[in-house]
């Protein structure tokens, strides 16, 4: 077997770059280990602090603006308020929930990434960036999300529960349940029911007319079971008398 052109050079190349995928590997996971920690407590402090603070004033504003709305039917509006505790309520625990996922998975995996990326061809002072990098812009990132939830809490999440707040433009008609298309609705639900075992026994009943009819045509003996008119006695009944004939003339043969 030919061993294949540079082979061994590929294989020398391999064993000497995997020290060095190995140390960079153990510097990431180090440094990952340090600043993971804390780019997670940024990010479940500072988010938590915003959604526990701004929560009873978004769930005031949230069912003051849509009992104010015109762009929502009065049964829509019943519906939307009958339900809506129940996201209002669970947004604090997903929050959190979601801020502590972020945090774990941001602060771990951009420090482990910003180590391998230090040793680019583009990089100048690869030493000095294998231990600097993903350390303070992972922090400074943490921030910036932070900073960027807080302006959607404290000022997007306002101005979309305004706009929805506004009057109907004219031409728009508001968002509604037609209680009697709903009515019509349950009643054909209803009647489903209903239907279902008469269409069942029509089938059944042309089936069996249609199995009868097969057996009458294929000429089988005394398995018909409909009844002679005038004379009261079923076709099987004729069968077992006809047998019954045949066996009292059979002794007259023999002798």
């Amino acid at each position: 077997m030919e061993v294949p052109v540079g082979f061994f050079a590929k294989l020398w190349s391999f064993l000497s770059l995997l020290p060095f995928f190995l140390l960079l590997l153990f510097l990431g996971i180090l440094k990952a280990a340090i600043i993971g920690p804390l780019a997670a407590a940024i990010l479940v402090a500072g988010n938590s602090a915003v959604i526990i603070g701004l929560w009873p004033a978004h769930f005031f504003w949230t069912y003051f603006c849509i009992v104010k709305t015109k762009r929502l039917g009065l049964v829509l509006k019943m519906v939307v308020l009958l339900i809506l505790p129940v996201p209002v309520v669970s947004l604090p625990i997903l929050g959190i929930l979601g801020s502590l996922l972020l945090g774990v998975g941001y602060g771990y995996i951009t420090p482990l990434f910003a180590t391998f990326e230090a040793v680019g061809e583009e990089v100048i002072d690869k030493l000095y960036h294998c231990f600097a990098d993903g350390c303070r812009n992972t922090l400074e990132g943490a921030c910036t999300m932070v900073r960027d939830f807080t302006d959607f809490c404290f000022h997007s999440y306002f101005s979309y529960m305004d706009e929805l707040s506004e009057n109907v433009p004219e031409g728009e008609k508001p968002y509604n349940i037609d209680l009697r298309e709903a009515e019509q609705g349950r009643r054909a639900s209803n009647a489903i029911p209903l239907l279902l075992p008469s269409s069942c026994r029509r089938a059944a009943t042309a089936a069996a007319t249609a199995a009868a009819g097969a057996i009458s045509s294929s000429g089988g003996q005394g398995e018909a079971a409909t009844v002679a008119p005038g004379t009261g006695s079923s076709a099987g009944e004729q069968g077992e008398a006809a047998s019954g004939g045949g066996e009292g003339r059979r002794p007259r043969r023999r002798l």
